[in-house]
C-alpha cells in the first residue's frame, strides 16, 4: 500500500514538472541565449536548470517566491557559475609569440617589431580590466556580450571601458612617438 503512494506521488512529481518544463522552457532558453551566444551552449545550460529544478522541487516554498521567480534564480546561479568556470584571463604574453612572414624585407621585420614591442608596453601601462578587455575584443574576437559575461559586466559597459582604454592607449603611443 505504502508502495503504491511512493509511486504516485512521484508521478504527480513527474506530471507537475512537465507542466512547467511545458510552460517555461522557451522563456528560460531565450534568457539564458540572450546572455550565451552560442545556441547549444544556451540549450545545455537550459537542460541543466530544469535538471536542478526538477531534482530540488521537493523543497520548493510557495511563500517565498513564485516557481517563475525560483527558476530564474536557478538560472542566474547557473550563469554565474558558467561564466565563473569559464572566465579567461588574457595575457601579454601571446604578443610576443606572434611569428613574422618570411617573404618580408629585414627592414619591415624591425619595424614590426618595434611597434608590436611599443604596443606591448603601452597595454602594460593600462589597468588589467581595460587591457583584458581591448585583448579579448581586438586579438580574441571576443563580443561585449561573451567578455561582459566573464567579467560580470554588462555589454555597454564593456564597450564604455573600450573606448576609453583605446583613447588612453593613442594618448600612451602618441606620446612614445608611434
Amino acid at each position: 500500500m505504502q508502495r503504491l503512494s511512493l509511486m504516485k506521488r512521484r508521478r504527480m512529481k513527474y506530471e507537475e514538472f512537465e507542466r512547467i518544463y511545458q510552460e517555461y522552457y522557451l522563456k528560460i532558453l531565450t534568457f539564458i541565449h540572450k546572455r550565451v551566444p552560442d545556441l547549444y551552449e544556451a540549450e545545455e545550460l537550459t537542460g541543466d536548470v530544469f535538471l536542478s529544478f526538477y531534482r530540488n522541487m521537493d523543497s520548493y516554498d510557495e511563500e517565498k517566491g513564485s516557481i517563475a521567480t525560483w527558476l530564474y534564480a536557478i538560472t542566474a546561479n547557473r550563469l554565474k557559475n558558467y561564466y565563473r568556470d569559464k572566465k579567461t584571463h588574457y595575457s601579454l604574453e601571446i604578443l610576443k609569440q606572434q611569428t613574422i612572414p618570411r617573404e618580408k624585407m629585414p627592414e619591415e621585420i624591425v619595424a614590426k617589431i618595434m611597434r608590436e614591442e611599443t604596443l606591448r608596453k603601452s597595454l602594460e601601462q593600462l589597468s588589467d580590466r581595460e587591457r583584458e578587455i581591448l585583448l579579448g575584443r581586438f586579438y580574441y574576437q571576443k563580443s561585449s556580450t561573451e567578455l561582459g559575461g566573464q567579467m560580470n559586466l554588462s555589454p555597454g559597459n564593456v564597450r564604455m571601458i573600450q573606448k576609453r582604454a583605446l583613447e588612453k592607449l593613442r594618448m600612451i603611443m602618441e606620446k612614445q612617438g608611434e
